[in-house]
This record gives C-alpha cells, sequence and structure tokens, in this order.
C-alpha cells in the first residue's frame, strides 16, 4: 500500500495523538528520575503501550521494550517465519524507535505549570519529548498494523546521561545488522515545525583518562628535599593543551579538557601525589587513543623532570555517532511526501490564501540540513555501530523568542514539536513500509 494511502488513513489520527502525547509529556516532565531510577517513568511507559494494546518488557531494570509485529509480511519473509529462528536474515524489515526515559539533577527554573515536582531533578535534556513522541508514534501506527509489511520494535532506555545503558541493550541482542534504526533529539536552536538531518558523522567519539602523579613530600620551606607532585601536574596539563595540537591534522576536530585536579593536603607541604582526570573528545574512536597515548607519553616524561612518576589509566566513551546516507535521504523522502499530502490536502477545499497558509504552517515541516557536527555524544552511536539508521534533531525551540538550551534550569520545549516528531516517524516508517514488494497476509 502506497505511503500517501497510508498516510490519508492516519493524518487525523496524528493530531489527536499530538494531544494525547503532550498530556504524556507533562505527566513525565513533572516527575523527573535520573538515570537507573526511573522506576515510576518505566511504569507510566508500560501503562500507555497497554492502552495502545502491545505488550510490553524490561531487557534492564528500567528499560522498557515493546514490539508490534507486522500482519502482511512478504514470501520470502513467510518462509523465514516458519523456521522460527526469530532472526531477522535480511529479508524481514524491522523499524527500531529508541527513545530514552532519564532526567539530571539540576533544579528547574522554568515556572512552567508542569514544572518539575522534586527539587534539584529535572528533564533539562528533552528525553520527556522524546518518549511522548515514541509513544505517540507507537499509537498512530498501532491503528494501521494490520496494513503494515514490517515489523517495529519500540526502545525506551534507561540512563542515557549517565553510563549509557544504549551498549547494555545492543549487548543483549535486542538490535541486528538488518534493522533500521530512528532516533531523536530536541534542539532549541531549531524552531518547533522544524527537524535538523545530517548524513555521516553527528557526534564525535570520546575517550577518559585518569592521571596519577607520585613524588616525595617534604616542608614547603625546603622544595629540594620533596618532589613535587602538585608542580608536575600543573605541567602536564599546560604541555597537553599545548603540544597535542602539533600532532594532529589541523582540519581534523578534537579537544582536550582536564576537568578535575586534585593534591596536596597542606599549604605549606610539597604534595607527594596529585589527580588529573579529564576526556578526549575527537572524530574517531581511533584519533581519541592517538590522542591518549600522546597524552600518556607527555605525562610520563613530564613527570619525570620533575622527579615524579605518572601512571595513565583510560576508560572507554563512546563511538562516534554516524548516521547512513540512504536512511537520511529516505527520511528526508518520507517528510517531502508528508509535506506533499498536506500541501494537496489544504488546497484541495477551495480555501482562500491566508487560510491555506495557516493550514500548511501547523502541517508541513521543514527540513534543514546541518553542516557541522558536535563533539559531544550520545549513545544512540551504539546502536548505529550494529545497524544502519539516521539520528535527526526535532526543534523545539519558540519562534521570536530566546530559547535556553538543553542541560540548563530554563530549558523550555515548544509543545507544538511533538506533533512534528510523531509525525516524522511515522511518515518514516511509512516509506519503509512501502518499499517492502510481494506481500501476502500471515496469521501470527
Amino acid at each position: 500500500m502506497h505511503s500517501k494511502d497510508l498516510l490519508r488513513e492516519v493524518n487525523k489520527e496524528i493530531e489527536k495523538t499530538a494531544e494525547w502525547s503532550a498530556e504524556i509529556y507533562r505527566k513525565i516532565h513533572m516527575y523527573p528520575e535520573i538515570g537507573n531510577e526511573e522506576y515510576r517513568t518505566a511504569s507510566l511507559v508500560e501503562a500507555c503501550l497497554a492502552e495502545i494494546g502491545l505488550a510490553s518488557r524490561r531487557p534492564l531494570a528500567t528499560s522498557v521494550i515493546a514490539e508490534q509485529k507486522a500482519a502482511r509480511v512478504s514470501a520470502e519473509t513467510a518462509d523465514t517465519k516458519k523456521t522460527g529462528s526469530g532472526k531477522n536474515t535480511g529479508r524481514r524489515k524491522r523499524a527500531v524507535l529508541r527513545c530514552e526515559l532519564d532526567a539530571i539533577d539540576i533544579n528547574e527554573e522554568t515556572g512552567l505549570h508542569h514544572a518539575s515536582c522534586r527539587t534539584g531533578f529535572m528533564h533539562a535534556c528533552g528525553h520527556d519529548i522524546h518518549i511522548a513522541v515514541i509513544l505517540g508514534t507507537a499509537k498512530v501506527l498501532s491503528k494501521i498494523k494490520d496494513k503494515l509489511n514490517i515489523d517495529i520494535k519500540y526502545i525506551f532506555q534507561q540512563d542515557e546521561e549517565g553510563n549509557g545503558k544504549g551498549k547494555d541493550i545492543v549487548a543483549l541482542g535486542e538490535i541486528n545488522e538488518n534493522d533500521t534504526v530512528l532516533g531523536l533529539h530536541v534542539r532549541p536552536s531549531l524552531v518547533s515545525g522544524t527537524i535538523g538531518v545530517k548524513k555521516g558523522i553527528m557526534h564525535g567519539a570520546s575517550l577518559m583518562f585518569d592521571i596519577q602523579i607520585d613524588g616525595r613530600k617534604s616542608h614547603g620551606a625546603m622544595p629540594h628535599l620533596g618532589r613535587d607532585a602538585v608542580a608536575a601536574a600543573s605541567a602536564i596539563v599546560y604541555t597537553v593543551y599545548a603540544s597535542v595540537g602539533r600532532k594532529i591534522d589541523p582540519v581534523r576536530s578534537y579537544i582536550v579538557s582536564f576537568g578535575s585536579i586534585k593534591g596536596g593536603t597542606r599549604r605549606n607541604v610539597i604534595a607527594d601525589s596529585a589527580e588529573l582526570s579529564g576526556i578526549i573528545r575527537a572524530e574517531t574512536s581511533e584519533m581519541c587513543r592517538f590522542i591518549g597515548r600522546e597524552i600518556e607519553k607527555a605525562a610520563n616524561n613530564i613527570a619525570e623532570i620533575y622527579g615524579c612518576s605518572a601512571h595513565t589509566d583510560f576508560t572507554e566513551g563512546y563511538p562516534p555517532l554516524i548516521n547512513d546516507y540512504k536512511i537520511t535521504e529516505m527520511l528526508k523522502k518520507a517528510v517531502s511526501e508528508y509535506n506533499e499530502y498536506n500541501i494537496i490536502s489544504a488546497t484541495a477545499f477551495g480555501q482562500n490564501l491566508e487560510e491555506n497558509k495557516k493550514i500548511l504552517d501547523m502541517n508541513t515541516i521543514k527540513v534543514e540540513e546541518i553542516d557541522d557536527f558536535s563533539l559531544t555524544v550520545d549513545d544512540f552511536a551504539y546502536y548505529l555501530q550494529k545497524s544502519k539508521g539516521t539520528y535527526f534533531y526535532l526543534g523545539s525551540g519558540f519562534p521570536e523568542r530566546e530559547n535556553s538550551d538543553i542541560h540548563t534550569s530554563t530549558f523550555c520545549a515548544d509543545e507544538r514539536c511533538i506533533k512534528v516528531g510523531i509525525s516524522t516517524l511515522t511518515a518514516a516508517v511509512l516509506q519503509m513500509n512501502e518499499v517492502t514488494s510481494d506481500v501476502k497476509t500471515v496469521k501470527a
């Protein structure tokens, strides 16, 4: 069935569902929970999925997954289904839609009627919007489940902000190489009604490091009898900032940040130990590791100059988030068809130009190509390491006013972006559905 025919069936449903999703967003926003503690949020998601008619399960303590199996599958897939293997062999299409459940520990200062009821905690990342969008998309697609040729998996993941439980979800086998994975993130610098898309790298990779410097204690008036670990640590910071860039192609993007330095016990005692901790961010994981080796060499050499020793430990961060070119184009095509359908609908009833413009402003989505990428990280990268997909920005800014950035106490999303997110993901799934050929109905 053509995606435009299915759009005709779901278009009014999107409008109604957006209101339902906005109510869910407000409930979640009022009770933010940090990573691995999203029990209330997970329970609310489960209740909403049950209302839609989807069974759910928890692969992790506070992560929720639901699946909608295709009622209509290709002849090849039907044969695969008889094997009972449950594996995606490459002939079976599945869309995977993922969002995050966690908030962060920041005190909200928005003044919203539905502001956080928990002092010191806030959905300052927009994950509450993401949840509302995915639930809304599930609700819309459930209305046409008998006409879909593809499976759909919905992942509501815990702890994106902390230790990146996306890695654990992938390790559990919830994703396979034949899936098409779609994700989104609010972006207040884009106004509501807009999505931002980018092919290729969208977020960088990271690598964390800790450096232990050991020296020898002495009286502050007799530094020659000691080995100053604090002085060595300070010199290491300066040397790394000044020298690492001389080893890297200047057109490549990277950054090294020392976030913590600890050492010493008293103002008049030469410290016998100091600790440095920081993070490397770059375009690739290989680049992060190269910079890490340069930091380790600099730390060892500088520490020796000061008569100290240094030991560097590394902790793996995130891989880069790389969008698939073809799937990003598919997403753009899906939105284009959604817009075309609404333009035809708006002009079909002979409204005047001004009325048409209002209708189109509410029911078309502007697509903005993003040229740059960010050295921030996102654990959606783990999903895209396993399978192909794309991650897009959902414009959440209010037009004609200043919008606070995410991770700030005054961040506030324009709720109208929820409908845009639902429309975008619904159109994308319908575009995937249209590609499937040789279809017949198969009993579950």
